[in-house]
């Protein structure tokens, strides 16, 4: 199967209209993500090509198909669970090896343009079993107030429904990401919900 499904709501918790399942540009479309940028531009982001690259591709002005405007990226790298954002004009993407449910190194990749030059750098995790991204794999990327956050998925191979969750701070600095494990996370003052975002 491996598609993209499209439904629609006028309420991020539903009820959502079924569109389409459909295979962006005509290939399979496995882990995947969506990007809005500042100018409300959106963009699909997804492994294919049994996860040996990475395909990002602009969605049309309501989000319910492609625009046409398509870029590959990470090509031969096998890399998945893409998870991006930006910050002062940088543009990132953490993303997992392909090890099945066994976790990885995380790496980063660091771009000027969402369909710019995207460049591959290095494991962003600090602290025990940082090789292994503390156990979890990326699953996406959320703004909550001035921090910038990470929530990671932790699979139980022997029953998948008990898999677990981790939310960890993203630091940057000088265009590198850090990602600290922290067992005992606490962010002070916690913003309103309207400040909370995606």
């Amino acid at each position: 199967m491996s598609k993209a499904g499209i439904a629609i709501s006028k309420s991020p918790i539903g009820p959502f209209k079924y569109i389409k399942s459909f295979r962006p540009n005509e290939r399979e479309s496995r882990d995947m993500t969506l990007f809005q940028d500042f100018d409300d531009s959106a963009y699909l982001v997804n492994s294919i090509d049994g996860n040996s690259n990475m395909s990002i591709s602009r969605l049309n002005d309501d989000y319910t198909e492609l625009s046409g405007e398509t870029k590959l990226i990470f090509i031969g790298q096998y890399r998945e669970a893409p998870a991006m954002f930006v910050h002062e004009n940088k543009y990132y993407i953490i993303t997992s090896g392909c090890s099945g449910w066994n976790p990885n190194s995380m790496l980063f990749g660091i771009s000027d343009s969402v369909m710019g030059n995207w460049k591959l750098v290095e494991n962003p995790c600090v602290g025990a079993n940082y090789r292994k991204t503390f156990g979890g794999q990326s699953a996406c990327i959320f703004k909550f107030g001035k921090h910038i956050m990470l929530l990671m998925d932790h699979w139980k191979t022997e029953d998948l429904r008990m898999s677990g969750y981790s939310i960890l701070h993203v630091n940057i600095e000088q265009d590198t990401i850090t990602i600290p494990w922290d067992e005992n996370l606490i962010i002070e003052s916690p913003p309103h919900p309207s400040e909370i975002s995606l």
